[in-house]
């Protein structure tokens, strides 16, 4: 088996970084999504080569699954501030039932309406 050459070394390393960060993909489906092939992942650990235009493809995919993900993450952030305020504003006024905006659903003992 022939040693991988640094270039390829360096990508293996960009994608265990990218899963590293994003463990919300599994290694089977970043390679479903970015290469077409579930296996992509380990056999990269193994030692496998992809192409140079394999990994242009993955590289770009990496960037825009980051770019859409700062975008989204952007959008919401607004919409959890009104939704924060306004379980704030409805806790003040006596709109929420006694402990619903200071714990999590169920976790209040008792039986359930």
């Amino acid at each position: 088996m022939r040693k991988p050459s640094k270039g390829k070394d360096e990508f293996r390393q960009e994608v265990e970084a990218f899963l590293a960060v994003h463990p919300e993909i599994s290694a089977a489906r970043f390679g479903l999504l970015a290469a077409k092939d579930r296996a992509f992942v380990p056999d990269l650990r193994e030692g496998r080569a992809p192409r140079p235009s394999k990994m242009l493809a993955v590289r770009r995919w990496m960037a825009t699954y980051v770019a859409v993900m700062q975008v989204r993450q952007r959008q919401m952030k607004p919409q959890r501030r009104l939704l924060a305020a306004l379980v704030r504003e409805m806790a003040a006024s006596g709109g929420l039932p006694p402990g619903l905006g200071t714990a999590p659903t169920g976790v209040q003992g008792g039986a359930a309406p």
